[in-house]
């Protein structure tokens, strides 16, 4: 429990796995999810029974908030989901984490065959 509590992506004192795995400086959450927030402040809502009021903006019209909170990011797959699910909020957008994670381990591995050829 300890070991997934520590990286857990709703932990706001979370290290970030990926972040460390490649010497990256972590971007700090509440830096991404203050952003994600005021970015966010002016979006129309709408109501949803049994649930939040929600924003009714979803996917393509949120990829360009998407797009600067990956550069703030430093396009860390981890940290992005992170923000979103710690933001307060509640934001739908076109984020896939496995295909984030999985082009991000593609790019780490090919950098490191690079650094490592001889």
């Amino acid at each position: 429990m300890e070991k997934h509590e520590r990286g857990c992506t709703n932990n706001p004192d979370r290290v970030c796995g990926l972040c460390e795995h490649c010497g990256e400086l972590q971007t700090d959450l509440s830096t991404l999810t203050v952003f994600i927030d005021s970015y966010c402040a002016d979006l129309p809502r709408v109501k949803i029974p049994e649930f939040s009021e929600q924003l009714e903006a979803s996917g393509n019209e949120l990829d360009p908030m998407l797009k600067e909170l990956r550069d703030l990011a430093n396009n860390c797959p981890a940290c992005i989901l992170a923000a979103l699910r710690q933001a307060k909020t509640e934001t739908w957008t076109n984020f896939s984490f496995k295909t984030e994670r999985d082009a991000w381990w593609g790019e780490e591995n090919e950098n490191q065959a690079d650094r490592n050829h001889y």
